[in-house]
């Protein structure tokens, strides 16, 4: 998540398309801004993990997200 990101209309066509196919986004934010529109209702409910905190902890909670997604796909 960052300004560049929040500002561009490909990231929110990436994130309307990743909703309709119901796959889950884990967003880190990369720095402090303002969401706005589409790309705050798509990542406004979801936890964020602060990239600039510690980023070895943010890699190693994203892989944990995606073992345990992966071990209750059907």
């Amino acid at each position: 998540m960052s300004e560049a990101a929040n500002s561009s209309r490909h990231v929110v066509k990436e994130l309307e398309i990743a909703d309709q196919m119901k796959k889950r986004i884990v967003p880190v934010r990369l720095e402090r801004f303002e969401a706005t529109g589409a790309f705050c209702y798509y990542t406004r409910a979801m936890h964020f993990y602060p990239w600039s905190r510690e980023p070895d902890l943010v890699i190693s909670r994203i892989s944990e997200q995606v073992r345990n997604a992966k071990s209750a796909s059907p």
